[in-house]
């Protein structure tokens, strides 16, 4: 006879350890300070990009929004100003922004 609460057991322990591994891949990329996505691993039969920094695994979209990024940054200039609560606010300045092309 079928056991539903041994079944139920089982589900949710798999899920409880699939939601572990996203938690421990959302530390890890929150925490690198410059992503190196090189490797393209098989994951859940899923091409994927691992950081070479920190080992966190990420899909293409956000690879390529990633890298977008960092062109945006580095045609760019930053501009750092400070409020009277004492945050600082880091703002790009493009080159359109400058008067540029």
């Amino acid at each position: 006879m079928f056991n539903f609460g041994k079944s139920f057991h089982k589900e949710y322990t798999n899920a409880m350890n699939q939601m572990d591994g996203i938690n421990e891949n959302i530390k890890k990329e929150r925490s690198c300070k410059l992503h190196d996505f090189d490797a393209i691993i098989k994951h859940n039969r899923i091409e994927k990009y691992k950081c070479r920094n920190c080992g966190c695994i990420e899909d293409l979209r956000f690879v390529e929004g990633y890298m977008r990024g960092i062109e945006h940054v580095l045609g760019s200039e930053i501009e750092v100003s400070s409020n009277i609560f004492g945050e600082t606010k880091y703002t790009y300045i493009g080159k359109a922004d400058k008067g540029g092309e």
